[in-house]
């Protein structure tokens, strides 16, 4: 219930008493929860436990055998890992939401460098007791996660992980993997108990979702505000108005080349969640809507594909600057066919609308 109140006072929902169509039945419902559950959350977060164990392994082997190799294999699966968060990290619901999990496996925006700087501070210091495995996760968010271990791989200073057996920078790695591996567990032992039937049955004894009615604008928001993410806060991050603006330093995962790869995750994760989690089912068989968005989203994938190169350099082509300004464009339109006719055609009111302002 506290969910829906929450969703409700921030997005300014508002639900028809007298729907001119009708609403999903609450077998409807059910079905697509469990299938979303099933078949989208609990195997993306199988996969990110999967790519998390096999980095904190890879980088263990990197601290005490280093060399180019061992440090290029520790690199590569850092992208691995990142894209397999990417393809969950917009299911903002659930345990995640706990003990600053999501912020802790990625603190971004990070708007005044506060992480980078806090990392920087950390390995200048060089004091192991400062980042050991067993107290990493009681530091800020910001030297825990993600955007931390970034640094500490791609940052000034990184290539002694290919020469320093044990180095500071190393074993500051090691807690960070050991740390995103821990939650990583954390995430799938909850969704792998009872917290999925919770969120597949609602009800009023149901502590998540009091009538069906909640668990569709659940679904639905995530979809809407993960496509908002992408493109307030992933995009525009660093891509303003004018050219000389531009702020690519400001990109996440710049210094891995990984930020438009990290979106192009983002957005199959949305996708998988309309198709394979079933809220297309939840329409009209004789609608239309599947198909427009659909059409839409694949627009949004070949605007991104159309990029190439790094981003640093894409920023400076006006060609590939103009490619990313349509890829903001095409989200656009993905959010207002999702957020207006799509919503409506779940039997929300015409007033409805998850868009940020309204």
């Amino acid at each position: 219930m506290q969910i829906f109140i929450k969703c409700v006072a921030s997005l300014g929902i508002l639900l028809t008493t007298q729907q001119a169509i009708a609403a999903p039945t609450t077998d409807q419902v059910k079905s697509v929860m469990r299938q979303t559950i099933e078949d989208v959350v609990r195997p993306a977060y199988q996969d990110f436990g999967a790519q998390t164990e096999l980095l904190e392994n890879q980088v263990s082997q990197l601290c005490t055998s280093p060399n180019n190799a061992a440090l290029s294999t520790v690199q590569n699966q850092f992208t691995t890992t990142a894209h397999s968060w990417a393809s969950i990290e917009l299911f903002r619901s659930g345990p995640v939401m706990d003990k600053n999990r999501l912020e802790r496996v990625l603190f971004y925006p990070d708007r005044k460098s506060t992480g980078l700087k806090q990392v920087q501070r950390l390995v200048a210091k060089g004091d192991l007791t400062t980042v050991a495995p067993d107290i990493i996760d009681q530091k800020s968010v910001a030297v825990q996660g993600l955007g931390a271990l970034e640094f500490l791989l791609f940052g000034t200073g990184h290539s002694e992980l290919s020469t320093k057996v044990n180095s500071f920078r190393c074993q500051f790695a090691a807690s960070v993997t050991n740390n995103l591996h821990s939650i990583a567990t954390e995430l799938q032992t909850k969704w792998n108990s009872e917290y999925s039937e919770q969120w597949i049955n609602t009800g009023q004894k149901n502590s998540v979702f009091i009538n069906d009615q909640e668990a569709v604008i659940e679904l639905l928001g995530t979809v809407v505000h993960g496509l908002e993410a992408i493109k307030d806060i992933r995009l525009k991050a660093f891509l303003r108005e004018e050219q000389q603006r531009d702020r690519p330093k400001s990109a996440l995962f710049w210094r891995s080349e990984n930020t438009l790869s990290m979106m192009k995750a983002n957005l199959e994760f949305i996708h998988s969640l309309l198709r394979d989690g079933g809220l297309y089912s939840l329409v009209s068989k004789n609608s239309r809507i599947a198909d427009q968005i659909e059409f839409e989203l694949k627009q949004n994938k070949k605007a991104i594909n159309a990029i190439e190169g790094p981003l640093l350099e894409a920023l400076k082509d006006p060609a590939l600057r103009k490619k990313l300004v349509y890829f903001g464009t095409s989200l656009t339109f993905a959010i207002d066919r999702i957020d207006q006719q799509f919503a409506q055609e779940l039997g929300l009111s015409s007033g409805f609308s998850f868009s940020d302002g309204d």
